[in-house]
């Protein structure tokens, strides 16, 4: 759900409902780059319009054409968002990132502030916060109006006891400084610990990346190194994890999450992975719920990793594509025809697939 933008609108007003969606979006490109080179940049309108359309110069022509050419296309409030999901028997669970409910996390100085005018309402708090911080975008969680009066928003470490907790795959062990130890990813949250138990854990939780830890599987892997953990340990290393998710670092799943660490003899990606390459689809999702793009070899390939086709079978499954004009290979700008080229292509594209497919997460250990 995107929040009305100024330049949404201008951008929509000068393509017009005519033309293809493609020829419509390059019209839309071409407001974006007049919009960046000629708004005064001393104004604040006019510094505003050059940062939205630089972040927007390299977006794909898909994102260009839904945010601003849509049919229907009419951006709004979230107050406004959810006034309207009232009205249709719906009610507010939450946000897909919980760490984006927490002001904390925008603005500690102002985060009292937020919630003392927000009272103690989650909607009225997330509009206080987009109106703080500039925030346009929410993945928002929707329930059934009836059973908006059992949802309990006061997070616990009790409520996580359950969980599969996923760090980034560059999350892990920072620095020392006055008897913390401080442990960050490259988005830039971290969690600092003078508790030398729950250090361990998290040391336990990094070397289990990519997969996804239990709190059992992180008191399993420090026990196996010698630790003794008792309850009150156990307890601790709960209400850190809780912490480390509250802002950001890890996200919870209550399923198990077994990423594989290398290429097996027969690889195995994701079910739903496989459907949407089947299907056609251009943008799917990995593992970890972070977006994956899937060209036309991808599409040819994926599919067909459910562990039981090799290397070989992958390969000759996309000269076969290539053979019923499904794909085409290039070299120095001219079409591949020999089939011993295409055969090398073939297995060159294979490889980069697999290679893709393995170092993003969306492969199955």
């Amino acid at each position: 759900m995107a929040a009305p933008t100024d330049l949404t609108r201008r951008a929509g007003l000068h393509v017009g409902p005519h033309g293809s969606l493609r020829e419509r979006v390059a019209r839309a490109r071409e407001m974006l780059s007049f919009l960046e080179q000629n708004t005064p940049a001393e104004t604040t309108w006019g510094s505003i319009f050059r940062a939205e359309a630089a972040n927007l110069r390299m977006a794909d022509d898909s994102y260009i054409g839904h945010e601003f050419l849509e049919d229907c296309n009419e951006p709004c409030s979230f107050s406004e968002f959810m006034a309207s999901a009232g009205g249709r028997g719906l009610a507010y669970l939450g946000e897909a990132g919980l760490s984006t409910m927490m002001p904390e996390n925008m603005n500690p100085a102002a985060a009292p502030l937020l919630r003392a005018l927000a009272g103690d309402n989650q909607v009225s708090l997330e509009q206080h916060m987009d109106i703080f911080t500039g925030r346009t975008f929410h993945q928002t969680l929707l329930i059934h109006k009836e059973r908006e009066g059992k949802c309990v928003r006061t997070v616990t470490p009790d409520a996580l006891q359950d969980l599969h907790f996923l760090a980034r795959p560059d999350f892990g062990f920072s620095c020392e400084a006055d008897g913390n130890a401080f442990f960050a990813d490259g988005g830039g949250a971290w969690f600092s610990t003078q508790d030398p138990g729950v250090r361990k854990a998290i040391e336990a939780l990094v070397a289990r990346l990519p997969d996804s830890s239990s709190i059992d599987e992180l008191v399993a892997a420090m026990e196996l190194r010698g630790a003794s953990v008792d309850e009150a340990m156990r307890s601790r290393i709960a209400d850190a994890l809780m912490r480390m998710t509250l802002v950001g670092l890890l996200t919870g799943s209550t399923e198990p999450l077994r990423i594989a660490r290398a290429l097996s003899a027969k690889p195995i990606a994701c079910p739903m992975l496989r459907a949407d390459a089947a299907a056609g689809v251009l943008h799917s999702a990995n593992l970890r719920h972070e977006p994956i793009r899937l060209d036309i070899i991808a599409q040819v390939v994926t599919p067909l990793l459910d562990g039981g086709n090799d290397r070989d079978a992958l390969i000759a499954a996309t000269i076969a594509a290539a053979d019923a004009g499904r794909v085409t290979f290039q070299r120095a700008g001219q079409t591949v025809v020999e089939p011993a080229d295409v055969a090398v292509c073939a297995a060159e594209h294979v490889d980069r697939v697999l290679g893709h497919l393995q170092s993003n997460a969306c492969l199955v250990a």
